[in-house]
């Protein structure tokens, strides 16, 4: 307790990469098992990478295996993020010489950091087992899973997909985390009929495990659901509401992210200032 009073206002752990989420959880911190909801194309796959590059830019070393997306995906996203080149322009190949360049310098700067360990090999990450063996193997520093409800729970008897088996994958990778002591960062899916009024602990699919084996529960929403979907938006702004669900030792939080693959970006603006700053007359606003 007396280091944490000497150390008033800096992290527990690893930053997000988003103010405001550190600011009430203290960043990821050793052992924890965090959880990320997010219904079908709410930006759960972008917001956990741009987590993990961030954790990158700390001098760590993020494992970041996907079962959503390929590794090709994944790493145009990253090139993206790291360059400020569009999306859309990195995936078609019609980029411009300066753009080459920006690409090539940012590149450059990766290369000479530590590892950032990407990882679709689905034969051997799709039960926690595998997942072990990569940790083992890279000695990350906080493990993310993307899609961790397309995982397999290991078992004969366990049926797969069932309930009983994504809560057995859930207590597994909180124990993983435990045993390691590092973070285990994951998201899943969210039911849209349970998510209506916001998402909230009950709105997880599947298994309610997932919400309750965290330590902290995370959700993304995006402002307008209805305005295409993740893949569609590789050019101009989106409007993503990231939030702390629930925690076991800090109060709930949200923040905007307002994501744009045109140039590569993902800004974080805090709701409260944003809110503050609005009209009161203006009783009803597009981040209601």
């Amino acid at each position: 307790m007396s280091v944490r009073m000497d150390n008033r206002g800096r992290l527990r752990g690893i930053s997000t990469g988003f103010s405001g989420i550190d600011f009430v959880t203290g960043g990821f911190q050793p052992e924890q098992y965090v959880v990320m909801l997010g219904t079908p194309k709410s930006f759960k796959s972008a917001t956990l990478l741009a987590m993990a590059k961030a954790v990158h830019a700390q001098a760590k070393v993020p494992l970041f295996i996907g079962f959503e997306m390929s590794n090709m995906e994944q790493q145009d996203r990253l090139v993206s993020l790291y360059s400020g080149v569009s999306l859309a322009k990195i995936t078609s190949g019609k980029i411009t010489s300066k753009e080459f360049d920006r690409i090539s310098q940012a590149m450059a700067v990766v290369e000479g950091m530590r590892p950032f360990v990407l990882s679709t090999d689905i034969s051997s990450a799709t039960t926690v087992s595998g997942v072990l063996a990569k940790v083992q193997n890279y000695n990350p520093d906080v493990v993310f899973i993307d899609g961790a409800y397309l995982m397999q729970a290991e078992g004969e008897k366990i049926e797969p997909g069932s309930a009983q088996a994504l809560t057995s994958i859930s207590r597994s990778l909180k124990r993983l985390a435990q045993a390691q002591k590092i973070p285990v960062v994951i998201t899943t899916q969210a039911s849209l009929s349970r998510s209506k009024g916001g998402l909230s602990i009950g709105s997880a699919m599947y298994t309610q495990a997932w919400g309750q084996d965290c330590d902290v529960l995370l959700g993304v929403e995006r402002v307008r659901p209805d305005k295409g979907d993740e893949e569609d938006d590789e050019g101009g702004p989106v409007s993503v509401k990231f939030k702390v669900i629930e925690s076991r030792s800090g109060p709930r939080k949200e923040t905007l992210l307002e994501w744009d693959w045109d140039h590569g970006s993902v800004t974080e603006v805090d709701l409260s200032a944003l809110r503050a700053a609005i009209d009161p007359r203006n009783k009803r606003n597009l981040y209601d």
